[in-house]
């Protein structure tokens, strides 16, 4: 309700003006709004009791009614409301022949139980309050808006739900069966709305507009309630911004300490306008982390809001949430840090695991360590099991030192060796509990010969078989290969190709197979682009033996010099890779002089022709 002054209120205002008598002891009845309400006790010559009370109340100065007091001759009675229960709301008049005589009340305040209470101001005879009675308002004067819109807003998106009253001129809602109670109430702006004007109907007295206003366009924008033939209201300035979705915020952050498997509290992701506010759109948000996710990492924003209920985070550790809205290209949104908690311990894990193969008995493996983890693979690094002891074994026998003791979750082995050979299995056992134990493989053996590999050279548009020697036994022999400084290096059926010209690094591995330990080796294998002739440097003559050079790239291996020229010998002195020596002759009368060509035959059959001129 308004603050409003009571300044014409009961009491001060109007002081009775009737001088009727009535007698002591008799009962009134009283019906407001078909309620009987009758004066509390019977009077006595001892006692208060209100006489005469009106049939009906309505607020207002022009609903002025008259009552009187049964009491002791000269006793001074005041009289007091619940409705208007302000300290100068009083009337005092003095009982003359055993009644007090009130006139020319009215009340300002309606409701359901009002009530009236007497009191002698000598105390002598107590108080006396009438039944609750109900009061009704006066005529609808004006609306009001009871619970006011919001301060801001965005375009597109609904205002909160706010209220408008039609009241009487004291500020009293007009309830039930009362008129203007169910008068429909119309919104207007300043600015555009989405709908114009947008209608509610009271329901007694009060229209609620929930999520109904929707302001398009505009800044500084006022809201207008009216109704026919009543005075309008108008709202506050509501500052409006756009509802274009500017970016993504974590509105409810994620739990900050969670266990692995365990669903978090659910939390919130808004879609929002570039003041902050949420934008009323139905986008895609998805969650990604570089922890492990599980459950429902997807939502559909309702009113620019989406709501994950279900997430869960399966890997230990501390991450954030990236938030992505998938509908359109806004800027990832990061939650705050996520501290998640391991499981408890259910098994143990190689994290760094032994080597497949050593060579030979008393070898001491190179360092692996041994984790106690939870059902996710989340290593126990601060919680239970993070200090167990853990404990080798192998039915192949072990040497060095076989007891460790975890240290944040993992035990670290480094000098441990076998004392058997075979395929020796490697088991971790926690003594500390009972858990799933650890198993691995290694495979000990007599080393092998030395193993290398003899292929040398390639070129870019032929494959290079790839060949080994040495090693022992009959185990496979199988290729791997990393790029060096060429590009596309790859093995098919044990030959090596190549996109662009470098290097190529190849590691060979030789089985194992009894008594002997796998063999490995590696090399790096340059791949070239195909050798070419150029040009020749120097004089042919029919008839002459001549020294030459033949200028160009990626010779190798001395190759072999012919012509169509009848009578022609070509003998290679040197290469460089780039230049060719030869010794050449040409018989007398084998040919004519002129443009000839000359064509060079490599090792591995490629060829390069080009002209050169004969004298």
């Amino acid at each position: 309700m308004h603050n409003k002054s009571r300044s014409t209120k009961v009491g001060r205002r109007v002081r009775s003006r009737m001088g009727a008598t009535l007698g002591v002891g008799v009962a009134s009845v009283l019906v407001l709004a078909g309620v009987s309400l009758v004066g509390v006790l019977p009077a006595s010559a001892a006692t208060l009791s209100f006489n005469n009370l009106p049939t009906s109340v309505t607020v207002g100065s022009g609903n002025t009614f008259g009552f009187n007091v049964t009491a002791p001759t000269s006793a001074v009675v005041t009289v007091s409301s619940s409705c208007d229960a302000q300290p100068t709301a009083n009337l005092t008049e003095t009982s003359v022949s055993g009644s007090a005589t009130f006139g020319g009340v009215y009340l300002e305040t309606a409701g359901t139980s009002c009530t009236l209470t007497a009191t002698d101001a000598s105390g002598d005879t107590g108080a006396t309050t009438t039944f609750g009675f109900a009061v009704s308002p006066g005529a609808p004067s004006n609306v009001v808006f009871t619970t006011l819109p919001t301060t801001e807003g965005a375009w597109g998106a609904a205002l909160p739900t706010f209220a408008v009253s039609v009241e009487d001129t004291y500020g009293n809602v007009e309830t039930s069966s009362n008129a203007g109670y169910n008068d429909s109430i119309a919104i207007t702006s300043s600015c555009v709305l989405s709908g114009t004007p947008i209608t509610v109907g009271a329901v007694n007295g009060v229209a609620t507009f929930a999520n109904d206003v929707v302001i398009t366009s505009g800044t500084q924008c006022t809201l207008t309630a009216a109704t026919s033939g009543l005075a309008s209201a108008t709202s506050a300035s509501i500052s409006m911004v756009s509802d274009t979705p500017a970016l993504l915020a974590f509105t409810t952050e994620p739990s900050g300490t969670p266990t692995v498997g365990v669903v978090l509290a659910p939390f919130a992701v808004s879609v929002e306008a570039s003041n902050g506010g949420v934008s009323n759109y139905a986008d895609l948000i998805t969650l990604t982390s570089s922890c492990k996710l599980a459950g429902t990492t997807t939502a559909t924003s309702n009113s620019g809001v989406a709501t994950f209920s279900d997430l869960i985070v399966d890997s230990s550790g501390a991450c954030y949430l990236a938030a992505t809205d998938s509908s359109r290209t806004l800027a990832t949104a990061s939650s705050s840090l996520v501290e998640v908690l391991p499981g408890y311990p259910t098994h143990l894990a190689f994290v760094t695991a032994p080597p497949t193969t050593v060579n030979g008995i008393g070898t001491a493996l190179a360092t692996f360590e041994v984790a106690v983890e939870d059902v996710y693979g989340n290593i126990d690094s601060t919680v239970t099991g993070s200090t167990d002891t853990i404990v080798l074994s192998s039915s192949c026998g072990l040497g060095g030192t076989t007891t460790e003791a975890a240290t944040a979750g993992a035990a670290t082995f480094s000098n441990v060796s076998f004392s058997g050979t075979g395929s020796c299995v490697l088991t971790a056992t926690d003594t500390s509990r009972t858990l799933t134990v650890a198993t691995a493989t290694t495979s000990v053996g007599v080393p092998q010969a030395a193993l290398s590999i003899t292929t040398a050279t390639g070129y870019l548009d032929a494959p290079l078989a790839l060949v080994t020697k040495g090693g022992s036994g009959t185990g496979a022999v199988t290729y791997t290969v990393a790029n060096g400084t060429a590009t596309g290096c790859a093995i098919a059926s044990g030959a090596l190709k190549a996109t662009t010209a470098g290097t190529c690094t190849v590691t060979a591995t030789k089985a194992a197979a009894a008594p002997y330990a796998a063999a490995t080796t590696t090399k790096i294998i340059t791949i070239v682009s195909a050798p070419r002739a150029l040009r020749l440097v120097g004089v042919l003559t029919i008839g002459r033996r001549a020294r030459v050079s033949i200028t160009g790239y990626n010779f190798s291996g001395r190759p072999r010099a012919i012509s169509n020229v009848a009578g022609f010998s070509a003998v290679v002195t040197r290469d460089t890779g780039k230049v060719l020596g030869l010794t050449i002759t040409v018989k007398a009368s084998a040919t004519r002089p002129g443009v000839k060509t000359m064509t060079l035959i490599f090792a591995n059959g490629k060829r390069s022709s080009f002209k050169y001129s004969l004298h």
